[in-house]
């Protein structure tokens, strides 16, 4: 039983870890597209916050 609380911890750490690689990637994009600072900033944080809200 505990190998399997386990394996489903890695497994979300793993879902974790690639969304908030997801998450710089699109950022990266929005600095290639030349989008201001404060634009980016805004669109990061929405995103940020959806999910904290999910």
């Amino acid at each position: 039983m505990k190998k399997h609380w386990l394996f489903f911890h890695v497994k979300k750490l793993k879902g974790v870890k690639m969304m908030w690689q997801l998450i710089e990637d699109f950022k990266m994009s929005l600095i290639e597209d030349g989008k201001g600072p404060k634009s980016i900033e805004s669109y990061i944080g929405d995103i940020k916050a959806f999910i904290e809200f999910l």
